[in-house]
């Protein structure tokens, strides 16, 4: 996660969508590879805030990570960091990085009212494509929140049910996501009667939107998130980022940024899930939820929130 930087063929930002379901068997991310332990930064793995009570507030520990491996959860507050008081996710930061993989830092937390100290071996920081995929991919998919329709009726979670969705994070100002866009009405149009729906959705406002779709022919389903609620469950620091969802509602490949080479990944993948069978049907004991009732994923896969950039394709 960085601050914007615009680049050829790749936009930093990140996402995916929601119709809840189990897992299929097999789908679960495998653990982030690590590089050698001398090469790289260290790494902790946890997303985190400021605390008004004091501290830095965990919001998400990474999986397989070394603060998962260490103990540390979600809505821990972490004190200090090697004996050095902390109260901003810069402070964490420094600390970390001050040392290198393989080092073993002491994190005092606060759990419930009790102070904790939770050793933890630092790592070599995974690729954003590599933590990306270790946090969604086999996982049910966030849902959407507070999404305007462009070209289309309401979205909801009852209208995904059962299709396959390639959820796609994208911004006019993003070159990268303006070369991906063919390919992905492309998709739309090959796949949409056998199921698929592409799913394009911006922070752009809506009128700019609106405009920019209709003046290119975009030919998928857009949406705009208009307060960034959608956009932050997905954790978006690349653009485009690309999700794909099965017809259980459970991610199955994140892509992050753009080069022509995808194109047939994505097709493929897609093609894949198309040919499995739709999920059981639910019990019909309550309405589906819309899609901003949804249950909600987890917290973005980032260190500290930080505004969206763009990558080179060529990387």
């Amino acid at each position: 996660l960085a601050p914007i930087v615009v680049a050829a063929a790749i936009t930093v930002l990140s996402l995916p969508v929601a119709v809840a379901g189990p897992p299929p068997s097999g789908a679960s991310a495998p653990p982030l590879p690590r590089s050698s332990e001398s090469a790289g930064p260290a790494w902790l793995g946890i997303s985190m805030q400021p605390d008004a009570a004091g501290g830095v507030l965990v919001t998400q520990v990474m999986p397989t990570s070394p603060a998962e491996g260490a103990g540390l959860r979600r809505g821990d507050r972490v004190r200090k960091v090697a004996g050095v008081q902390v109260s901003q996710p810069v402070d964490v930061q420094r600390q970390v990085g001050a040392r290198g993989a393989g080092d073993v830092v002491r994190v005092t937390v606060d759990r419930d009212g009790h102070e904790l100290a939770l050793d933890v071996t630092l790592a070599v920081r995974p690729s954003p494509d590599a933590m990306a995929r270790a946090a969604y991919v086999g996982k049910p998919a966030p849902n959407l929140v507070g999404l305007v329709s462009v070209n289309g009726p309401a979205l909801s979670t009852e209208g995904l049910k059962n299709r396959v969705v390639v959820v796609d994070f994208w911004a006019i100002w993003c070159g990268p996501c303006r070369q991906s866009m063919p390919a992905l009405s492309a998709l739309q149009t090959r796949y949409g009667a056998q199921g698929l729906t592409v799913l394009s959705i911006s922070t752009d406002p809506v009128d700019r939107a609106a405009a920019f779709a209709r003046d290119i022919g975009l030919r998928t389903t857009v949406a705009v998130d208009k307060e960034g609620e959608t956009s932050q469950l997905y954790g978006i620091s690349v653009l485009p980022t690309t999700f794909v969802v099965d017809r259980r509602g459970v991610v199955r490949d994140v892509i992050l940024g753009y080069d022509r080479t995808q194109d047939a990944r994505l097709d493929a993948t897609v093609r894949a899930l198309l040919a499995e069978p739709p999920a059981p049907s639910a019990p019909s004991a309550s309405p589906a939820p819309s899609a901003s009732t949804a249950p909600t994923a987890p917290a973005p896969p980032a260190s500290s929130a930080r505004a969206p950039r763009a990558l080179d394709a060529g990387r």
